[in-house]
């Protein structure tokens, strides 16, 4: 009766181990249990099943904290995806809304695309304004230096002209005066020719001589009278090419001062065109970023 009994626990533990061990106690050592000499290894065994039980229900713990872990995350992952879903319907509905911005932004591109194409030909233009200002502006400068050199050249003739009219006037000078000892000599020597009219001869063939000599520099006074007045002519002349030179070259300044106003505006108007195309090309990449 003892022997069933035991052999009946000895089954029992059996089938408890292979259930919990998964077959770690065989049936071949049920077989060979029995009898009170087996009691020893019976409770050893039992011991053994209990520290397996043991970590099987450890085990069986950890498992049902990861079940419980992993429920809760797939709880928030659950809620993700209902985020995520309603992000997804927000995102068709601003897409709907994107697609009218999109053919706005298509305008504003083909708008763009013409205002670059003015700006192009715009910049030709205002190329070939500058092209030819800048050879007017050469053409003025040579022609203004030309008028220079020329107003120096005459001014130096004027110059030498004044310094001949200078040296004319102290020879016209030296003649006046000489003109004048003349004259003085000739009445002394008339003088002398009443006071010696015994002697006249003498005298008068002095006088004749003297008289002579009076008419020759007289002669020749009358010439450099001519050549000062040639020359004072001549200074006339001059003094108005100069005055004239000085008016073409106030007006060529003033032609040059208004084509550098002229290419000031259209550089204005290329800096304002510009700007305005930089705010058309920030506003389609911000309408781009939202994309």
């Amino acid at each position: 009766m003892k022997s069933k009994i035991t052999k009946k626990m000895m089954i029992t533990i059996t089938i408890m181990a292979v259930a919990l061990v998964g077959g770690a106690v065989g049936a071949s050592t049920v077989v060979n249990w029995g009898g009170e000499s087996d009691v020893s290894a019976i409770r050893t065994a039992v011991a053994s099943l209990d520290n397996k039980l043991t970590e099987k229900e450890r085990l069986a713990k950890d498992g049902q904290a990861k079940v419980i872990d992993l429920t809760t995350k797939l709880v928030a992952s659950e809620n993700t995806l209902k985020d995520s879903q309603a992000e997804v319907e927000k995102l068709k509905r601003e897409n709907e809304g994107l697609k009218e911005a999109k053919s706005k932004v298509d305008g504003l591109n083909q708008t763009i695309a013409d205002l670059n194409n003015q700006i192009v030909q715009l910049n030709n233009t205002i190329q070939q304004k500058n092209d030819q200002i800048k050879r007017n502006e050469d053409q003025f400068k040579e022609q203004l230096q030309q008028k220079q050199d020329e107003v120096a050249r005459k001014q130096q003739e004027v110059n030498q002209k004044n310094a001949e009219i200078n040296q004319k006037n102290q020879e016209n000078e030296q003649l006046r005066r000489e003109v004048k000892t003349q004259k003085a000599l000739a009445a002394q020597k008339q003088a002398e020719l009443i006071t010696a009219q015994n002697n006249a001869v003498s005298l008068t063939n002095d006088l004749a001589t003297k008289q002579a000599e009076l008419e020759r520099k007289a002669a020749e006074l009358q010439v450099k009278q001519t050549e000062y007045n040639a020359l004072r002519d001549q200074l006339s002349a001059k003094e108005t090419t100069v005055n004239q030179l000085q008016q073409d070259i106030a007006r060529l300044t003033a032609e040059r001062d208004q084509l550098s106003n002229q290419t000031n505006d259209s550089n204005a108007k290329l800096q304002q065109a510009q700007a305005d195309v930089k705010v058309l090309k920030d506003y389609v990449q911000s309408v781009d970023a939202k994309h």
